[in-house]
């Protein structure tokens, strides 16, 4: 049934006029895809800055609670949720109201305001909410250190590779104007981006002659074991969507979903770039280093066919 023209112009001026935050989030990845002007100002959101994420402007422990509450959209609404809100100390409560497919993305409609201290128990109780976040922040970044570990002792070529790669990200995501947070995000997806090589065969990643065909598609399934792996843990950032999403391409010829433009993570595209430049630009123990110039060559060749031209403009 389509609504009258006056109805959705009454709907479009409510979404402006509202005076509690309303956000459209896609529940894969947390990419903010519409927020009323509310919602922006009381999540800090600057109107011109590329992809924001909902994990900018949250605590860890606040994204882990909008993670648990969006996993049964048939509970929709259901009592609210306390999120701590990073700038400014700030508690929000929020209700997931409803979501909608939109193409190949999830979307869920949020609804959130400010909640203000009643008395000095309940503000003591914010500023405790917002240690345990900054502690738990500490733990998981423990964690992916402690997986970054546990690959070196097999393979320690690949997590010298991992690092390089995210030195290479975070660079690129500085020239592109990403936020701090979400430099930070990338940073961490970056240094576990190939933990799953940990079950890839080690005499395959260390062999001396040219891969052939059928060993080369052994490899290439790290990538899903990747997604299997962090997908164990309930990160507080998109960190199995960016990690996993490195060898995805923006025609869909990459793996192992074979994702198709916005569908991939900016952050993803930044680390596939990344990826390339390193790769390409370091020996492997079955071919030569092939060096830079060749690597921007190919960077170049995928510009906004295979790879993000933005990434790839700021590459080069």
């Amino acid at each position: 049934m389509a609504y009258p023209e006056s109805s959705m112009h009454l709907e479009q001026e409510a979404w402006h006029a509202l005076p509690w935050g309303l956000l459209w989030v896609d529940l894969c990845g947390w990419r903010i895809a519409h927020a009323n002007p509310a919602a922006s100002a009381l999540l800090g959101l600057q109107e011109h800055a590329p992809q924001h994420s909902l994990t900018d402007c949250l605590s860890a422990s606040a994204t882990i609670a909008l993670t648990s509450a969006a996993q049964d959209p048939a509970g929709w609404p259901s009592a609210s949720v306390r999120l701590h809100i990073k700038a400014g100390e700030r508690v929000c409560r929020a209700h997931w109201l409803r979501c909608r497919e939109e193409g190949t993305r999830r979307l869920g409609l949020l609804s959130i305001e400010l909640t203000v201290p009643a008395d000095a128990r309940e503000d003591a109780h914010a500023q405790e909410a917002a240690a345990t976040a900054r502690h738990l922040e500490d733990v998981l970044e423990q964690i992916i250190e402690t997986l970054s570990g546990a690959l070196a002792e097999r393979d320690p070529y690949t997590v010298g590779h991992q690092r390089r790669v995210a030195e290479i990200a975070v660079n690129l995501a500085t020239h592109l104007g990403l936020s701090e947070e979400r430099r930070h995000v990338l940073h961490l997806a970056a240094i576990v981006h190939d933990i799953g090589k940990i079950r890839v065969p080690i005499d395959l990643l260390t062999k001396p002659t040219p891969l052939r065909p059928q060993e080369f598609e052994v490899i290439k399934q790290h990538a899903q074991a990747t997604i299997d792996i962090l997908g164990g843990i309930q990160w507080p950032w998109p960190l199995k969507e960016i990690a996993g999403q490195h060898h995805e391409r923006l025609d869909g010829t990459g793996y192992p979903a074979g994702l198709k433009g916005d569908e991939i993570l900016f952050e993803a595209r930044i680390l596939a770039v990344a990826d390339i430049i390193e790769s390409m630009s370091a020996p492997r123990p079955y071919r030569p280093a092939a060096g830079l110039p060749a690597a921007l060559d190919v960077l170049r060749r995928g510009r906004g066919l295979t790879l993000d031209p933005d990434v790839v403009d700021a590459a080069l």
